[in-house]
């Protein structure tokens, strides 16, 4: 029997099958790893992955995917912040109300 996938939540039957993976993007970011925080560092995690799957990674084939990981973090500037979503939201609201003045104006 195959696993439905990504099936389950579109209902398509081209997604029997299909996984949505886990986004890799700020990775490095988000210390310590895992559901119970076990692996403290990106090392860890990878070590854990290499024995658990057999994977058979040299050192330098660990080091070289740590490094890979962590160019998937962009840090912030210091002084910089992320803006808060409150202010997206305000920002995307000023801009549609500001669409719809301007397309319902008379001629």
């Amino acid at each position: 029997m195959t696993d439905p996938g990504r099936a389950l939540i579109t209902g398509k039957w081209k997604d029997v099958g299909r996984f949505k993976g886990p986004m890799l993007r700020g990775l490095a970011g988000r210390a310590p790893y895992f559901h119970n925080g076990s692996a403290a560092s990106l090392l860890d995690a990878v070590n854990f992955y290499d024995v658990r799957f057999g994977l058979g990674l040299t050192d330098e084939q660990k080091s070289d995917l740590v490094a890979f990981l962590r160019t998937l973090y962009r840090r912030l500037r210091p002084n910089r912040h992320p803006p808060a979503r409150d202010t997206l939201r305000h920002a995307a609201t000023a801009a549609a109300c500001r669409h719809n003045q301007r397309g319902s104006r008379p001629a």
